[in-house]
């Protein structure tokens, strides 16, 4: 290996800073998301159990339900987007 193809030290805390920044992002986005979800179709369900308000319970049931589906279809697994990341960077 030559010395052209050794990473800084600075080179190598920018990498690691990155990935764990993706992770983090990637975990995040995950937990809120499925969170979402769950209270969207738990305010969905009490809507029709319950009945009180069922317009109030429906919209908001269907605007969690809606945010968490969204922030889930984005979701790429994480070894598969540093591949995507791989191949872009060794085609240059």
């Amino acid at each position: 290996m030559s010395s052209d193809d050794e990473l800084s030290p600075d080179d190598v805390r920018s990498i690691v800073r990155e990935e764990t920044d993706a992770a983090l992002r990637y975990q995040r986005t995950t937990l809120f998301g499925g969170l979402a979800v769950f209270c969207g179709g738990q305010l969905l369900l009490t809507a029709v159990v319950v009945g009180g308000y069922p317009l109030v319970a429906l919209a908001a049931g269907g605007l969690f339900l809606l945010f968490g589906l969204v922030s889930l279809s984005g979701q790429r697994p994480f070894a598969e987007r540093r591949a995507s990341r791989t191949d872009v960077s060794s085609t240059e």
